[in-house]
């Protein structure tokens, strides 16, 4: 973060908008920039970046915004880059136009569950129309083996904040990160590189801004939805299928992800995690829970078209394994292992049992793996199927549960409750 003279930023606002400043405030976020609100003369506000790097910076960006624009998101109009250069580096300021509002993620305790989804499924219809795009430049985002020095920060920061078990998780993370590393990716649209609710301006209970496209450019749509699950935040860290309900207004998102969404995941999660200013307790346990879901799914990389995203072998094109099932349904396939305690619960064909707080804990479906991995539902004492590895047979309250030669069963005593089979896959 730098600090910008008033006389610099005033000269680059009047040279950009040919007005003076007559008031300027600085904001929240921006990242390794500074983020200013101007006030003109005459009354109009923009919003004025300052990055202070070895060459100019801001170069690709406002030519992205524009692409954006024109596809039908309400990216920001860029109104002017300037330079200023001294002996060892280039102060660069970026003016855009002023988008009024509230970034999503402060609305979370304000706005009706419904509302929130409903905004988080529009964002992902802006998300896929953003990646609809052929980038006219940008920051170009690949998958790349972990770096050996952030590893071993990594290694450090969780072991402080969550011991020996947070450490092995770390381990198989990276071992399935190099693993992957050089896969090819094929043709690389238009990501936006930090596609976040707190990137998101809401006005009036409706998306009117996408901002902060300084690192937008070339990358898988993985690339984002990826980032998304692993730092949007509560609740929508675990909204990727809502996410995924709007992209899908207009591209498959499935295809889209081509199965590269736990790679990039494990990825970001590792990069944060061996941060030089370390992240905090509640980013470094959502990071081992995103690193813990895919390692331990023995995710291998994809295995063709039209499979699930993710871990997997599941068979459907509405299946996004394993962070989630659409429906539980006879014939559905699976693998040991890719059904964990920390997957979403849903319900028949037609049904969303997924919303927090919809499931009940005094009812128990019951769920087989036969062992050829085909899922069933056996019995449901209510309409709400959930899934399990086979962990050994059910012990059913009240009596025996009838069991066929060569299958296994098992069912959930307590959905939201501490005293699950191991293994048990539940709502959150």
């Amino acid at each position: 973060m730098v600090t910008t003279a008033r006389s610099s930023m005033d000269a680059a606002v009047r040279q950009v908008c040919g007005r003076a400043v007559d008031r300027l405030v600085g904001l929240t976020g921006g990242g390794m920039n500074e983020t200013y609100l101007a006030g003109l003369s005459g009354g109009s506000e923009v919003v004025v970046r300052v990055a202070k790097h070895p060459v100019p910076w801001f170069a690709d960006e406002p030519r992205l915004m524009e692409q954006a624009r024109a596809a039908g998101v309400p990216a920001p109009a860029p109104l002017g880059v300037q330079h200023v250069e001294d002996e060892t580096s280039v102060l660069s300021f970026c003016v855009l136009d002023f988008i009024p509002g509230r970034s999503l993620d402060t609305l979370g305790a304000e706005l009706p569950t419904r509302d929130l989804e409903r905004l988080t499924a529009d964002a992902g219809e802006l998300l896929a129309r953003i990646h609809t795009l052929a980038p006219a430049g940008g920051t170009r985002h690949e998958l790349r083996p972990p770096d050996d020095a952030a590893t071993a920060r990594a290694l450090v920061t969780v072991g402080r904040e969550v011991g020996d078990a947070g450490v092995t998780i770390v381990e198989r993370g990276v071992e399935l990160a190099r693993r992957v590393a050089h896969r090819p990716l094929g043709p690389l649209p238009l990501a936006h590189g930090d596609f976040m609710p707190k990137n998101l301006v809401v006005d009036d209970r409706r998306i009117v801004g996408v901002i902060d496209w300084e690192f937008a450019g070339p990358a898988p749509p993985a690339f984002d939805l990826a980032r998304w699950e692993v730092s949007a935040g509560d609740p929508w860290h675990d909204w990727s299928e809502v996410l995924c309900r709007g992209y899908a207004r207009v591209a498959d998102p499935t295809s889209a992800a081509a199965g590269l969404v736990p790679a990039f995941a494990v990825g970001w999660a590792l990069e944060k995690l061996g941060w030089r200013n370390p992240a905090g307790a509640v980013q470094v346990r959502r990071c081992l829970e995103v690193i813990d879901r895919y390692a331990n799914a023995g995710w291998r990389g994809p295995v063709g078209p039209g499979v699930g995203d993710a871990a997997s072998g599941v068979r459907s094109p509405s299946l996004e394994p394993p962070r989630s099932l659409e429906r539980v349904l006879d014939g559905t396939r699976i693998t040991v292992g890719e059904v964990r305690h920390d997957h979403h619960v849903r319900g028949e064909a037609g049904r969303d049992a997924e919303r927090r707080g919809e499931l009940r804990d005094d009812l128990v479906p019951v769920v087989e793996v036969r062992p050829e991995h085909d899922v069933g539902v056996v019995e449901l004492t209510s309409d709400q199927p959930a899934v399990v590895p086979p962990v050994g047979p059910a012990v059913r309250p009240g009596g025996p549960h009838p069991r066929e030669p060569g299958r296994q069963l098992v069912q959930l005593r307590h959905l939201h409750g501490s005293h699950l089979p191991s293994g048990s896959a539940v709502a959150p």
